[in-house]
């Protein structure tokens, strides 16, 4: 029940290949081969690459993390999202205006 659902049984055989990185260290700056980077040591890193593809590793639960989003019966949305944020279909949210009670 996902709003946009992901196909991913070709995702993850295509970030395995030899000739694919996934870079989770701190980005610096583009370069005008690649980019460059912190590693987990503060150590910059130059990396070349072909392309890029940013992930931002987007986070609902930190996204509320300054705000306070109160429903139904004093429902706090960030403690019921704390171990797994979901709604359905990506946007109704039970205990919370205009959405359905569960």
């Amino acid at each position: 029940m996902c709003k946009r659902p992901l196909i991913l049984s070709t995702l993850y055989p295509a970030l395995a290949r030899s000739n694919c990185a996934v870079v989770r260290e701190k980005l610096i700056r583009y370069t005008e081969k690649g980019i460059l980077s912190l590693d987990e040591l503060n150590n910059e890193q130059t990396r070349e690459f072909d392309f890029i593809i940013l992930g931002t590793r987007f986070n609902v639960a930190q996204y509320l993390e300054y705000e306070e989003v109160i429903g139904r019966d004093g429902v706090n949305l960030q403690e019921q999202w704390a171990e797994h944020p979901k709604a359905l279909y990506g946007v109704a949210v039970g205990y919370f205006p205009s959405s359905p009670q569960t």
